[in-house]
């Protein structure tokens, strides 16, 4: 064989891997399904929606946000009990073998998966003069690490896809002072190499890595008309952020209160919560919509009156339990991907 002839036959390969790659995504968007949390009147708990057949199910009976474990299986979950302790529990998808994975007097909060599915982060105030800390913990509840030990809040954890890095939001100008800004750090697991991404006077919070492992998404402050930073109305917008703090862009912003971003396992769109039109205070009923990575084709998911909370998206097409966590073009977790997706 020639090298004309080899160079021809890797470039034919790479457009038929890269013909495939565009198949996946097309076929795979809106797909899997999104657990919320839901406080309706009729059946408040846990929920999940169909992405592909909009079909509902009440999976168990508990208000608050989960996230689904790294294969699926589980749903790790905060519940406060009568004493207004908070702790953090696990249980399967329909509410059978739930465990207590923390039970500690404090408030231990926000709990997030490893993509290998072996470790959870979360948020707790447990040590005596500090603020909310991010720890880390087996996915049993034991070996609970304290990765930042600041006077200041450490809140909302992500892990990266890679399980590299877990992205905070991070008060830390103004210590403890719970009207500072936030900003967006990262850090190892281990925490080590704490390395700021945001520096402005005004609150970045809720990052969410992208799949791709290429951009964070964040809640970020703004000034709206020439008015100073404002919760209720128009105060905030999504914005998207590279992993080295560079080229920031707004993707979307509305009128009324909204949070709680996750992206889809393929990377084209984000689930978030929104309040409805009719009623935009801070604290009105809420719904679970989609929109485009871009801020397009935003959509109602759920559309109720009493509120839906805090996605999590979920497809096992694209779990890491299963395919690297880095879904590379030429990787073979790509063709595993292309054989369980038919």
């Amino acid at each position: 064989m020639t090298g004309r002839e080899a160079n021809l036959g890797w470039t034919q390969f790479v457009a038929a891997v890269c013909f495939m790659h565009a198949l996946v995504f097309a076929a795979t968007a809106s797909s899997g399904s999104i657990t919320f949390g839901s406080r309706r009147a009729e059946a408040p708990g846990m929920y999940s929606i169909n992405m592909e057949t909009n079909s509902l199910t009440l999976l168990f009976a508990e208000i608050g946000g989960g996230v689904r474990s790294a294969d699926g299986t589980q749903i790790a979950f905060t519940v406060r009990d009568m004493t207004d302790d908070i702790d953090i529990h696990v249980t399967g998808l329909s509410g059978i073998g739930r465990r207590n994975l923390t039970r500690h007097p404090a408030k231990d909060t926000s709990p997030v998966w490893s993509p290998d599915g072996s470790r959870i982060a979360f948020v707790s105030n447990r040590v005596e003069g500090l603020s909310e800390d991010i720890f880390v913990m087996n996915a049993d509840g034991t070996d609970v690490r304290n990765l930042t030990r600041h006077p200041g809040a450490d809140t909302d954890p992500d892990w990266s896809p890679d399980g590299r890095k877990i992205a905070f939001r991070a008060q830390r100008d103004l210590f403890a002072d719970a009207g500072s800004p936030g900003e967006i750090y990262t850090m190892n697991p281990d925490g080590s190499n704490q390395r700021r991404l945001t520096h402005r006077d005004a609150f970045d919070g809720e990052p969410a890595w992208s799949p791709d492992g290429r951009d964070i998404l964040i809640l970020r402050s703004r000034d709206v008309n020439g008015t100073p930073f404002n919760r209720r109305r128009g105060g905030r917008a999504f914005y998207l952020i590279n992993t080295d703090g560079r080229h920031i862009r707004e993707i979307a912003s509305f009128d009324r209160a909204f949070g709680g971003g996750t992206w889809s396992p393929d990377g084209t769109e984000i689930a978030f919560h929104l309040s409805t039109p009719n009623d935009p205070e801070r604290f009105a009923a809420k719904d679970i919509y989609v929109m485009g990575r871009d801020g397009s084709n935003v959509r109602n998911l759920t559309n109720h009156v009493d509120s839906d909370l805090w996605p999590d998206w979920f497809d096992p097409r694209y779990s890491t339990a299963f395919t690297p966590a880095y879904r590379a073009l030429f990787q073979w977790g790509w063709f595993k991907q292309l054989g369980r997706a038919r």
